[in-house]
């Protein structure tokens, strides 16, 4: 968990199940919960076995999308995250609230604070989010600017975001000039792997949404091109747009719901160029008192034109300066 600041999280709400490809509804992970209060009635009970039924329960726990059945003699959401040893912080959430009675059947939710590196129309800040992935995070984020990105850490030939990055669907991959669609995973980092894509230390990855002006295109080719060859009876494991074929992989299973964010790759070489130019020497005309008035001037030394030398750091991204 994080230590608490001043910072509050932003919470999503529920995402209801998006239509695939072949009009069969997509199925969401548990997201955020609307969680309403309820009034339990209070019930006369006698004999031991009885007042044991009712302490004793069994609630589902979901801490960020790991979800388990636990049996339990809590009373309260408090006593519970305490008995299982979860422990948070101010930008962290739970619902129902920490003082709300446990009951058979309880379900109860739990969503870390993250702190992610957002870029909103090519400004950077750091923002805390409780969302489980990039997907979500994008949603709840939507409001800030049509161009929004989250913006992966880079060490060495590693990205790395503290949240998944789409775990219910496919994934786009943007990179040199091509798209590819793997399947979704929780590590950025096992993404690019799937669509063969490595990074030297320059590099830039960040993820935006699929439907963004600069990579929409491309994903709705990739998309088609899978949907297609799903269609066909072929399973393909990624499908790359702008490639003639893609090549099949035996089990592998074909990625036919349009993604719903890209990992977006930039290429970054950085370069030293040398620029000479020409300076022009200059000339500086003197009296000789020892020469007569009448004799034409006297060259004492013939001047010469020097050179300049600049050296700049010239940075691409894509090939674009």
């Amino acid at each position: 968990m994080t230590n608490p600041s001043d910072a509050t999280p932003a919470s999503f709400e529920p995402t209801a199940p998006e239509p695939t490809t072949d009009g069969s509804a997509r199925s969401h992970r548990r997201r955020w919960p609307l969680v309403a209060g309820a009034a339990a009635a209070a019930l006369a009970v006698t004999g031991a076995g009885m007042a044991y039924g009712e302490v004793h329960k069994t609630v589902t726990l979901d801490v960020d999308g790991n979800v388990q059945t636990v049996s339990t003699t809590a009373s309260s959401v408090d006593d519970l995250l305490e008995a299982q040893g979860v422990v948070l912080d101010d930008r962290d959430l739970v619902a129902p609230g920490g003082d709300a009675a446990l009951t058979e059947g309880s379900d109860v939710v739990v969503r870390t604070g993250k702190e992610i590196t957002v870029a909103v129309d090519g400004e950077q800040s750091d923002t805390w989010v409780t969302a489980l992935d990039t997907d979500e995070a994008l949603d709840g984020l939507a409001a800030r600017g049509d161009d929004v990105a989250i913006v992966a850490s880079r060490s060495g030939d590693r990205a790395t975001l503290p949240l998944g990055v789409d775990t219910d669907g496919p994934v786009a991959v943007v990179h040199d000039g091509t798209t590819d669609i793997v399947q979704g995973g929780d590590d950025v980092q096992g993404v690019l792997a799937d669509a063969d894509v490595t990074l030297d230390e320059d590099d830039r990855v960040h993820v935006t949404d699929a439907k963004a002006k600069d990579v929409a295109k491309g994903v709705t080719q990739a998309a088609k091109k899978a949907a297609k060859r799903s269609q066909d009876g072929t399973t393909v494991e990624n499908v790359t747009a702008g490639s003639q074929d893609a090549e099949d992989s035996d089990g592998a299973k074909a990625a036919v719901e349009a993604p719903q964010v890209a990992v977006v790759v930039e290429r970054v070489e950085t370069k030293k160029v040398t620029k000479t130019s020409v300076v022009e020497h200059k000339t500086r005309t003197r009296t000789d008192d020892d020469r007569y008035a009448d004799l034409d001037t006297k060259v004492a030394r013939e001047g010469k034109d020097g050179e300049r030398t600049k050296v700049f750091r010239v940075t691409t991204v894509d090939g674009e300066v």
